[in-house]
């Protein structure tokens, strides 16, 4: 049976399942048959037994159809992190996610620390803005680069998970 993750806790070690049958179903990290942890909205097949989910796998036909759809296609986690790696400070990375508004807060930042760096006050306030944006920026492409292409298309395409 097809359906949809609503909800897991790590720290419970369980979560729910709503099948397209309309009948929800516990289930156990047990139960869990993939590498990648389950998350809220990730399209599973499984089998039930009674209210319980078991046999739970990643439904690929779903993450096939939403992989070639052409808002998602697009999405590679290679070009975005290294657009955070090398152009991150101006927020190019999250503008090509579609994260717009912290894009646009990168960019305000960078401003920030250059127009200030090139005052007398830019060692204690630009210098510091520019070395914090700079490793957040680093370790967002890090991330990018290191999550398999499933984990990363669910976590910032699907999910929308603005930062790490």
């Amino acid at each position: 049976m097809k359906g949809q993750v609503l909800d897991y806790s790590v720290q419970t070690n369980a979560g729910a399942i709503s099948g397209d049958d309309g009948n929800r179903y516990s289930f156990t990290g047990e139960s869990w048959q993939e590498n990648s942890v389950p998350q809220r909205g990730m399209r599973v097949d499984f089998d039930p037994d009674g209210s319980t989910a078991v046999g739970i796998y990643v439904d690929t036909e779903a993450v096939i159809q939403s992989a070639g759809s052409p808002a998602t296609a697009t999405k590679s986690k290679i070009a975005a992190g290294l657009l955070a790696i090398f152009l991150g400070g101006l927020g190019v990375h999250k503008f090509y996610l579609g994260y717009a508004g912290a894009g646009a807060l990168y960019l305000a930042l960078w401003l920030v620390a250059f127009i200030t760096t090139c005052t007398l006050i830019g060692a204690v306030v630009g210098l510091p803005i520019a070395f914090v944006l700079w490793i957040i920026c680093l370790v967002e492409g890090i991330i990018y680069l290191t999550k398999s292409d499933e984990a990363f298309h669910e976590t910032y395409v699907v999910n929308k998970r603005m930062f790490f």
